[in-house]
């Protein structure tokens, strides 16, 4: 019984030492993040001071070292309207599609696919990152977009001047609060304020584009029925442009699904 006891409590203390030899992170001061915010982050390897020295730590710990976290994605969604027809109607459905937006990023980032977290001044096991813009204007946040998630790795090269072996380095970056999460060396950040922009121009078109065409139809081929017209005019393939630079958007589409009902005259060869 007492070596099972004993068993037990090894195994928990080995098992809580792991639990609390965590890499240190935070990000955004461990705040939820907003996209107006700038984006913080700093990873302290201290806690390794209680088993290592710096020397065992760091390859040559005179030099300025640092870490890079390499971009791996974002993720963002726009709230959209699109048209769909089938042989009965046409019906503007409101959507929430995808936005390839890594581009930008590398674009706000000087062409870098990563970001350098620098030695925090003579805190030679602390580094730091903090952006020079806002998160949405790193992203180019738009109207009608929603930033959800933005995903980071630790870069091989980072580890290049770190002699602890990269998977132990690995294994101790665990850390899951509200506004990220951080499994073997992969970073999520997540957005609590996922917008930037308020939404006053959104427009969507649950309903049937309102138009007087039934009315213009009527009136030019009355002459032509003696019956109701069979069903209602409706628009096909619509497309919305500023055609004129006006600055209103104008509708431009085809007439379909309309019957004139039956003919009452013959009509001659002129």
């Amino acid at each position: 019984m007492n070596n099972k006891l004993l068993s037990i409590i090894l195994f928990f203390f080995l098992f809580t030492g792991n639990l609390f030899s965590q890499v240190e992170i935070k990000v955004n001061d461990n705040r939820r993040i907003s996209v107006n915010d700038t984006l913080e982050i700093s990873i302290s390897l201290e806690k390794y001071l209680d088993n290592y020295s710096i020397d065992q730590i760091l390859k040559d710990p005179n030099r300025a070292n640092y870490l890079d976290l390499k971009f791996e994605g974002v993720q963002i969604v726009k709230d959209t309207i699109s048209y769909e027809e089938n042989s009965r109607e046409g019906r503007w459905w409101e959507r929430t599609v995808d936005v390839d937006a890594n581009s930008r990023f590398l674009g706000n980032n000087s062409d870098e696919d990563f970001i350098r977290l620098n030695q925090d001044g003579n805190n030679k096991l602390k580094f730091k990152y903090k952006s020079n813009m806002r998160i949405s204007d790193l992203f180019d946040l738009r109207e009608n977009e929603y930033l959800n998630k933005i995903n980071f790795s630790l870069a091989f090269s980072s580890t290049d001047y770190i002699l602890l072996n990269r998977d132990v380095i690995c294994a101790d970056m665990k850390s899951s609060v509200p506004n990220f999460k951080v499994i073997e060396c992969v970073f999520e950040f997540f957005m609590s304020d996922k917008v930037n922009i308020d939404h006053s121009k959104k427009m969507f078109l649950s309903n049937a584009v309102k138009n007087n065409l039934n009315k213009i139809l009527e009136e030019n081929t009355k002459d032509l029925m003696n019956s109701p017209p069979l069903g209602e005019a409706g628009l096909g393939g619509p497309i919305f442009e500023d055609f004129n630079n006006d600055g209103i958007r104008d509708l431009i589409a085809r007439i379909y699904t309309y019957g004139v009902g039956a003919v009452t005259r013959n009509l001659s060869n002129e």
